[in-house]
């Protein structure tokens, strides 16, 4: 039930046998330390959340607030450079070099300040932008008017990880006492989960910097990564519900933490036998394609469907290849593993049929077919779901009992269809 191999498990024994690297520092180092994190990471976590666009939290709203504003333009991945530069053109009347600079801050950092005026002046460029960008249905690109106070400190506030980043990368103890700050939550969610449940709501910049720190903390240290695991596979279906939601890529949001994670294999085992992971993704992966079903429980896609939530949705089958990447020998195998497993198998039966016949040819015999039905979303779907399919009959392979119980439940779905 641990995450470590062998190897790595003698490695572990060592480090316990030695002094906690936190009690070598200082006592007022200590408590200094723990006091300075905690203010800081929840002062970082508080500003990057905040909803509000010309007020401050409680304690940091100053006497007087003037009249200058910023339109701040965010980053998507479904316009192109050529509509924001022409865009930015139009809206702020500034020269296409300028526009391309404002382009390329937008890609890199996830946002850009395109205009700094009074209130009125702002709301003006931002209406112009949503309007050019918005055009023929599709989806106009995020603006928002700020008040510079608020500005300021989203980047004072962003400034922090890197910060606290290069802190702990000179103390192994400061790095063991950020870390378990990060991880620590009684009634309310620990700072590690606050973010990563707020991934979404941040622009590119921040969303890049709360992940490198994580990296370069948490995901360090062996205990800590277990621990972070559980939250991860815990909230699951909400980051993945949320990602699907999202319009950025992959590489910038918390669900590609998942291959840190999964791709462990005795911790992808221990999440699959104690914290029923394998059926948590498919169950997952089943609700958010509800929308896709027809009448009959099946699959089917619309040729003019634009969205992009179906082919966004199907990360989860590399996940789901990610934890079956190893198999347990047949010693490993316990009565957690295997109910678990059977879970997972359940739910997997239940996609396949949602699958069965649903990109059917049916025959015309009065008119001739106009158009050609849609196949390229059943396919690419069978198509990723190949790989997680062979790796279900190779885990079976090596358990008699669990292979027998699968090979039962596979002919009792194929009877109910």
């Amino acid at each position: 039930t641990d995450p470590f191999c062998d190897i790595h498990r003698r490695g572990y024994e060592r480090q316990q046998q030695n002094e906690d690297p936190v009690a070598k520092l200082p006592e007022d180092l200590q408590a200094r330390a723990r006091l300075l994190f905690t203010v800081v990471m929840d002062y970082a976590i508080q500003l990057l959340m905040w909803q509000h666009c010309d007020v401050l939290p409680p304690g940091l709203q100053p006497e007087y607030m003037d009249n200058f504003y910023a339109t701040m333009l965010f980053n998507d991945e479904v316009h192109t450079y050529e509509q924001v530069i022409n865009t930015l053109q139009r809206a702020v009347d500034c020269s296409q070099k300028e526009a391309v600079d404002f382009a390329t801050t937008v890609d890199r950092e996830g946002r850009s300040c395109v205009k700094v005026d009074t209130f009125a002046e702002c709301e003006k460029a931002r209406n112009v932008i949503e309007r050019h960008t918005g055009r023929h249905g599709s989806k106009p690109l995020k603006v928002v008017v700020m008040h510079q106070i608020v500005v300021s400190h989203h980047i004072f506030a962003q400034r922090v990880f890197p910060w606290i980043q290069n802190v702990i990368s000179h103390s192994a103890g400061l790095r063991q006492m950020f870390c378990k700050l990060s991880m620590e939550g009684d009634k309310e969610m620990s700072m590690v989960e606050k973010l990563m449940l707020a991934d979404t709501q941040l622009w590119k910049g921040a969303r890049v910097l709360s992940h490198k720190l994580c990296m370069a903390g948490v995901l360090m240290d062996p205990e800590l990564k277990k621990q972070f695991a559980i939250l991860f596979t815990r909230h699951y279906g909400e980051l993945m519900k949320a990602f699907v939601k999202d319009d950025h890529y992959r590489s910038v949001s918390a669900t590609s933490c998942s291959v840190q994670i999964f791709t462990v294999p005795t911790l992808a085992r221990t999440l699959i036998m104690e914290h029923n992971l394998l059926q948590v993704i498919l169950k997952t992966f089943l609700d958010i394609c509800e929308p896709k079903k027809n009448k009959a429980g099946k699959f089917a896609f619309e040729r003019n469907d634009r969205s992009q939530s179906f082919k966004r949705a199907q990360y989860m089958l590399y996940d789901i290849k990610y934890i079956l990447t190893c198999k347990p020998s047949p010693e490993e195998w316990n009565p957690d593993l295997k109910t678990n497993f059977l879970h997972g198998f359940d739910a997997l039966l239940e996609l396949l049929g949602c699958m069965q016949g649903m990109d059917s040819v049916i025959r015309q015999t009065g008119q001739h077919i106009e158009f050609e039905p849609e196949w390229e979303g059943a396919f690419n779907l069978q198509l990723k779901l190949a790989e997680v399919i062979g790796a279900i009959i190779d885990w079976c392979s090596s358990n008699r009992e669990v292979l027998l119980e699968c090979v039962n439940r596979t002919v009792d779905m194929l009877f109910s269809l």
